[in-house]
């Protein structure tokens, strides 16, 4: 659903430049195409322009193998220039001093401590620990099930802490926002609704924040320190991936 919302969005930016010049889609042509991403399609993150090149290349590619158009503008297009990063890495004294700072007393701070614990101790993605349900979840055997990109369904490891983190979460925080409901989801708001993207988001910053932390920290900031400090602590690099 987030990749058709922002393929909509890149493609309703393009149309807009265009209705400024006078042009419809039929009527684009490479120099039409070339001077969008000189300007307006060409700015924001490097990752953004990529995704609104592709759309756009999706697009024309599609009219004109439907025989909507007679040749496909983008083809004499350069794609614009990615610049990779690689994401941030967090020092495992930084991660100890955010972990130290959720407070696993309060409500808000079981289900915080279960989130981060999964995302770092598991390495989830987002989206997968958002997906997560109750059956997925097996604390005896030490297993977490999670369904990550592209509907792919993998299995990792449930370390000792993070054990200890969802057990409390379940027991507690979490039977108390149900207020004697039911739902599959595991990780929930107050009101006992799904935790959002935008709710971790949220609880990331002000958890990172109340830690002294000077610096985003996202969920994938965290997923991808897990991967290092496993590697840098001597973890099979294949196994790691």
């Amino acid at each position: 659903q987030n990749t058709v919302a922002a393929y909509r969005r890149d493609l309703r930016d393009l149309t807009a430049f265009l209705s400024l010049r006078g042009i419809d889609i039929a009527g684009t042509t490479s120099a039409d195409l070339e001077a969008y991403f000189a300007g307006a399609g060409g700015r924001g993150a490097s990752a953004s322009v990529a995704r609104r090149s592709s759309a756009v290349r999706g697009l024309f590619r599609y009219l004109f193998n439907e025989g909507a158009l007679p040749v496909d503008p983008t083809r004499p297009v350069r794609p614009p220039r990615r610049r990779e990063s690689l994401p941030d890495v967090l020092s495992v004294e930084e991660v100890e001093s955010i972990l130290a700072a959720v407070r696993a007393s309060g409500d808000d701070g079981q289900r915080d401590l279960a989130v981060i614990e999964l995302l770092y101790g598991c390495g989830l993605r987002v989206s997968e620990l958002v997906g997560l349900r109750m059956p997925d979840v097996d604390l005896e055997g030490g297993l977490v099930r999670c369904v990550g990109k592209g509907d792919k369904e993998r299995v990792v490891p449930l370390g000792g802490y993070a054990s200890i983190a969802v057990r409390r979460y379940i027991d507690g925080a979490r039977r108390r926002a149900l207020r004697g409901r039911r739902r599959d989801e595991l990780i929930l708001n107050a009101r006992g609704r799904p935790l959002t993207r935008q709710g971790v988001d949220y609880l990331l910053r002000r958890r990172v924040r109340a830690a002294g932390v000077e610096r985003r920290v996202s969920a994938h900031t965290l997923r991808h320190s897990f991967a290092t400090h496993l590697v840098r602590a001597g973890a099979d690099l294949r196994s790691v991936q």
